[in-house]
């Protein structure tokens, strides 16, 4: 046999709606009461989602924007170092990782995520092309 409640207990489920009843989740984000899900909030200011959006733009794939947000709202204090020293260094890195992953013809599963990029400093690596010579090329 199972003992009654004691009321110290947390009920499980969707929060009661102001009936007192609880209101499940439907298909469309809403719920049975007809609230709606707030959207995800935002993370950069106005100029940082501009400074982002440039970066973005250019980046070689374009998945999970949302985490790469986070990543650019890490770096992006908006300071004169990072307007005038990291960004101009941040976007001509991406270029450069963008003409490695076109030379090589990288498939899209081994380009790396914006916000991996981006955590990693991927800036501050050479992508220059590497041009190698063997003692056989002289013959």
């Amino acid at each position: 046999m199972i003992p009654p409640s004691t009321g110290g207990e947390q009920a499980r489920g969707p929060a009661p709606t102001e009936g007192g009843h609880r209101s499940a989740p439907t298909m469309d984000g809403g719920n049975e009461a007809g609230l709606r899900r707030k959207g995800p909030k935002r993370v950069l200011t106005q100029g940082q989602q501009k400074r982002f959006d440039e970066f973005y733009r250019g980046y070689p794939r374009k998945e999970d924007p949302g985490t790469a947000e986070r990543a650019w709202a890490k770096l992006d204090d908006g300071t004169e170092d990072f307007l005038n020293r990291v960004l101009p260094a941040l976007i001509q890195g991406r270029d450069q990782y963008a003409g490695l992953i076109q030379r090589e013809h990288r498939p899209r599963d081994k380009i790396k995520l914006p916000a991996t990029w981006l955590n990693a400093r991927g800036w501050e690596s050479d992508y220059r092309e590497v041009v190698v010579k063997t003692p056989y090329d002289d013959l």
